[in-house]
Formats: structure tokens, C-alpha cells, sequence
């Protein structure tokens, strides 16, 4: 067996495969130290952008530390705490983002509201008796989601001082609270328009979408209440209760489905 061994060792084949076994240890410690080496630049680097709170450059730095060490307990802790912080930041910046484009858009449509309500003045004359009747309707009826010429649609006054004003009514939970939705806001309009002068009655209609016998829908002026000057003068609104308007009224239509 001794032999054997001294023909082996005396062997060239025997000390090639000395000389490769010995190439690859010192290679392996090589690689080792530089990937330790390696490993704690990435985790120091990192260690200081998460004291930073800069956590995507952490995230990125410790994510290298892991790969090199996937067992390293402190690396990996790490990286799920920049993970956690680099996850809330960015939800953090996606909400004041989405709350800047809500506030814009905000800002848009009630520069639209203010432009349309602009236009909406200028298309007759605000100053005359009818003007005044429409703008109340408008304050009254108002909503964010229609043109002001679609709430108060129309108020014309005769050659005998009467003014007819249409606008538009609005809905309710049953029949009955958009008839009393409708007392409320004639009665609002008339409050509004006590100390105009320069007519002498006036009628209020309001629309509202009915549907026919053939399924169509229609904007129908589903009432209408006449009033003289000089009953809308001795009412106090103060106290007024508009339930009680028809009985103020000098008449009054209203649609059958709402009586």
C-alpha cells in the first residue's frame, strides 16, 4: 500500500490535482472575502439611507446585501423595514397626489360654475324686476351639476306687470316630500323677491321629469302658484310655514300624482 501511495505521489497527475484543489481553496477564500467584504458595503450603505429615509435607495442597497447573504437575519430585518417605510411613503405621495388632482379639479369646476353663472347674468337684464325673480329661482333651485339657465329657466314680465318664472323643481324621497320640496322653495323664491318692486303678480311653475302613458319622459310644469304683490307683501317669512303656502296663494295648479 506504502507503495502505492509513493507511485502516486510521484505521479505528475497527482501533483496537478494538488496544485488545482489548492488553486480552488485559495479561490473560494478569495471569493468569500470579497463577498463579505461586499456584503457589509451594501449593508452599511444601506444601514444609511434607511437613517436617511432615503428607503428606496435602502431598499436597493439591502436587497444586494440579502442576495449575497439570504440567511443574514439582520440584512433581511432590514430590508423588510425599508420595504414597509418605502411602501407607506409612496402611499403617502399617491394620496397627496390623487388630493392635489381632486382639489384642481375642484378649483376647474367652480371656475366653470362662476363662468357659467357669469354668461347666465348677462342674458337678460339683472336689474329689472324679472331679472331679480330669475336670479332668486337660481340661488334657490341651484345645484353643481347643471347650467344655471337649466335650474331658472325663463322669467318674462307683460305689458300689466305680471311675471311668469319657470324653474326647475327638484326631486325627493316619495311624492309627497317633492310636493312639499315644492311649497319650500316657491315660498324661498318669494322671501327672496319680498322687497322687489315694479310688477304686480307673478306666477311660479316648476318642471319636473313625468313619464307618459307610452313610457316617454318628459320636463312637465307639474305646478304653478299665483301670488299679487300685495299678498306676498303681508307675509312674514320669519314665522311663515310653507306648508301653508296654497293657502296664501291667490291659486294654484298641482300635477295629480303630487296631490
Amino acid at each position: 500500500m506504502s507503495r502505492f501511495y509513493k507511485n502516486i505521489k510521484e505521479s505528475p497527475f497527482y501533483w496537478f490535482l494538488v496544485c488545482v484543489v489548492a488553486i480552488l481553496i485559495v479561490w473560494r477564500i478569495v471569493t468569500l472575502n470579497n463577498e463579505t467584504k461586499e456584503f457589509k458595503q451594501h449593508l452599511s450603505a444601506g444601514n444609511d439611507y434607511f437613517e436617511e429615509g432615503n428607503y428606496e435607495m435602502a431598499v436597493n442597497e439591502l436587497s444586494l446585501a440579502v442576495e449575497l447573504k439570504p440567511k443574514n437575519s439582520k440584512a433581511k430585518d432590514l430590508l423588510d423595514d425599508a420595504n414597509k417605510q418605502l411602501k407607506n411613503e409612496q402611499q403617502k405621495k399617491e394620496k397627496a397626489q390623487a388630493d392635489k388632482r381632486e382639489k384642481e379639479s375642484k378649483l376647474q369646476e367652480e371656475k366653470e360654475r362662476k363662468d357659467a353663472y357669469t354668461t347666465f347674468l348677462t342674458s337678460f337684464d339683472a336689474s329689472s324686476p324679472e331679472g331679480k325673480v330669475r336670479i332668486a329661482m337660481y340661488e334657490v333651485l341651484k345645484n353643481d351639476y347643471e347650467k344655471p339657465e337649466n335650474v331658472s329657466i325663463s322669467s318674462e314680465i307683460d305689458d300689466e306687470g305680471h311675471i311668469t318664472a319657470i324653474g326647475k323643481g327638484r326631486d325627493g324621497w316619495s311624492n309627497d316630500s317633492i310636493r312639499d320640496g315644492f311649497f319650500e322653495d316657491i315660498t324661498n323664491i318669494l322671501r327672496k323677491i319680498k322687497d322687489v318692486d315694479g310688477y304686480t303678480s307673478i306666477s311660479i311653475s316648476l318642471t319636473f321629469p313625468m313619464k307618459d302613458t307610452y313610457g316617454n319622459i318628459n320636463d312637465d310644469e307639474v305646478i304653478t302658484m299665483l301670488f299679487f304683490k300685495s299678498e306676498i307683501d303681508k307675509i312674514d317669512f320669519s314665522s311663515f310655514n310653507y306648508i301653508n303656502l296654497p293657502d296664501v296663494a291667490t291659486g294654484y295648479r298641482l300635477y295629480p300624482a303630487f296631490q
